[in-house]
Order: C-alpha cells, then sequence, then structure tokens
C-alpha cells in the first residue's frame, strides 16, 4: 500500500485527558455491507483479486481528495505514487469537482478537519466546511467518489455535523457531493441528512465500544 494512503488511513483522535478515540469511519465499519459481497463476487467473475481492487479504488479516492484539497488550498498535487488508471479515475472526480465549485460562490472554512467530540467520544476529518457569502449559509460538504451513495454515509456526515457543532461552529446544511469516476463530469448532491441519522451513528458507536 503507498505510504501516503497508509497516513491518511491511519489518523488518530484523542481526548483532552490523551485517551485514543474511535474515528467516524471506523465506527461505522461495524455495519453490515451486503453491497460489498456482490462487489467481490463481481471481482471473482472477472478474475480480479477483490483485495487488490478494493485497494485501488481506496487509492482513487484518497488521490480524488488530495487533488481537490490541493486545489482549493493552492498547492501542487504529486502523483508518483498512483498507478495511470488511479490517476485517470481521479481525475475525472476532480473534473466534476471543478465544475460543481464553478457553479457555487463559496468561501472555504476547514478542508480536511480533524475535530473531536468530548461529548461522545470519537473523532472524525471531514472533507469541506464552507460558507455561502449570497445566501449567509454555513455548510458541511463531504465528498464521495464511490460507486453509489449508501446509507452509512449519511451516518458519517451526521456524526462530522455533531463534531462541528459541539466545537462552535454554525451547520445550516449538510450535503453529500457525489463524484463519479468516469468522463461524464457529472456530479450528484445529496442534501436529506436527519437528526435520526446520528442516532444510527451512536448506535454503532455503542456496538463498537461493546465489542472491544
Amino acid at each position: 500500500m503507498k505510504e501516503n494512503v497508509k497516513r491518511q488511513a491511519h489518523q488518530s483522535y484523542y481526548n483532552l485527558n490523551g485517551k485514543r478515540l474511535p474515528g467516524v469511519t471506523t465506527v461505522t465499519g461495524v455495519l453490515n455491507k451486503p453491497g460489498l459481497l456482490d462487489w467481490a463476487s463481481d471481482c471473482g467473475k472477472r478474475n480480479v483479486e477483490w483485495r487488490d481492487e478494493l485497494e485501488s479504488a481506496g487509492d482513487r479516492g484518497t488521490l480524488a481528495h488530495t487533488i481537490i484539497e490541493n486545489y482549493l488550498l493552492g498547492k501542487k498535487t504529486s502523483y508518483k505514487d498512483y498507478t495511470d488508471i488511479e490517476k485517470i479515475h481521479a481525475k475525472n472526480s476532480f473534473k466534476s469537482f471543478k465544475k460543481w465549485h464553478k457553479a457555487h460562490n463559496i468561501d472555504v472554512i476547514f478542508v480536511e478537519q480533524q475535530l473531536v467530540s468530548e461529548e461522545y467520544q470519537y473523532g472524525g476529518t471531514f472533507d469541506l466546511y464552507v460558507s455561502y457569502p449570497d445566501e449567509n449559509v454555513f455548510e458541511l460538504i463531504d465528498i464521495k467518489t464511490s460507486k453509489g451513495i449508501y446509507p452509512d454515509h449519511y451516518y458519517q456526515v451526521s456524526a462530522y455535523k455533531q463534531l462541528l457543532v459541539e466545537n462552535g461552529h454554525i451547520v445550516d446544511r449538510c450535503r453529500i457531493l457525489h463524484l463519479p469516476i468516469d468522463t461524464s463530469d457529472k456530479y450528484y448532491e445529496y442534501t436529506d441528512i436527519n437528526y435520526g441519522d446520528f442516532n444510527v451513528f451512536l448506535s454503532c458507536l455503542s456496538i463498537y465500544r461493546n465489542r472491544r
């Protein structure tokens, strides 16, 4: 696995007492994901090793996030650790993001920001926290490059929202921004995150702790 991917995959969170806390994606990892079984079966039919396919999908997602982060921060992105297909897919997602960005007047407040919940004892790193100066709206944006949008994505966003609110930031709206890896330069937006999603996340957190 690539070194820069390892650094992203093993982020650590600690509370004020120095105790290590689980991250949002680790917590939602307790959920059964039947779609992964279908996907693994499809890999077998195509004579593709599913572990390699899964790692590559994660790597292209990491690269897409890195490209977007560096674009917003005015930095250059290094592609030397990635395969040609990973670079192509990540750049396709980035093209879709640039189209979305051009259509929305935003001021970026946080990019890839880590926060911790002292109340619920978990941590997380969310993609974007922005304001819309024309609307006076503050929004949390979670970027996805996966094949589709799944229920656990909503649970994750609700947990990120709690992190922001608990740490004194206004969140008027949440958005899942889906950036496909194909060449269509389309993007899809989902804003129907509700309070019940956070209750599901808390249930996942309880299951995670009981398994420890």
